[in-house]
């Protein structure tokens, strides 16, 4: 079982603002297409809105049935060609265009996002509003973590919080703080390795800090 170390939730909240910042842009597509006189835009076809703009409005206008002309079926391309999109259709296509241009194009070098990523970074909750992905976010959250996976590490990481720790302790918390040189170069005054590969308390290091001096240096 992996322990986590860090979870460095400054990166993540900023990953997170970046992706999110083109949800209002993206809500604005969703907006105008439901300003079509077409049924609103369900969850499951947000996907389809920058993948398949064109064919989506068609499916809704026609309600997912075969478009007949004079008694004869006609194939959707060229009943696509054929049929007059609704009204509210070039603002809507122009703001896809706008959006794909942003996504492309952005200041905060997101370089993964493209028309056919958009269903799987957002997706439309139950209110019709543009959101994060539950899935993307748990994916930036995952990114920003580390993990000690060996049993080494996670020992490693058990006796360093130990220290840290203790540390926090009257008096050896004054000790570690008015030391420029850190915590190692006060544990390697008093801790020594012998023949053996045994740790040891180093008398002489322990005894420098009976110096009522709060800094003792080696």
């Amino acid at each position: 079982m992996s322990v986590l170390i860090k979870f460095d939730k400054e990166r993540y909240l900023t990953d997170k603002a970046a992706f999110e910042s083109f949800v209002p842009a993206i809500q604005e597509v969703v907006d105008t297409f439901n300003a079509m006189p077409l049924q609103p835009l369900n969850a499951k076809e947000f996907e389809r809105l920058f993948n398949a703009p064109g064919e989506l409005v068609f499916d809704k206008m026609c309600e997912g049935k075969p478009v007949s002309i004079a008694g004869m079926e006609v194939n959707k391309i060229k009943a696509m060609e054929i049929l007059n999109m609704p009204v509210g259709y070039n603002e809507f296509k122009q703001k896809i265009d706008q959006v794909i241009i942003s996504l492309g194009d952005n200041h905060f070098h997101i370089s993964n996002i493209n028309p056919a990523g958009v269903g799987r970074f957002y997706q439309l909750n139950e209110s019709g509003k543009v959101i994060l992905h539950p899935d993307k976010d748990a994916e930036l959250q995952r990114i920003h973590k580390k993990y000690a996976t060996s049993e080494r590490a996670k020992k490693i990481l058990e006796f360093v919080n130990f220290i840290i720790d203790k540390s926090k302790e009257p008096g050896l918390e004054q000790i570690i703080k008015t030391n420029p040189d850190g915590v190692w170069n006060i544990l390697k005054g008093t801790i020594g390795i012998d023949k053996d590969g045994k740790l040891y308390v180093k008398t002489d290091g322990v005894l420098r800090y009976n110096s009522d001096t709060h800094f003792v240096a080696f």
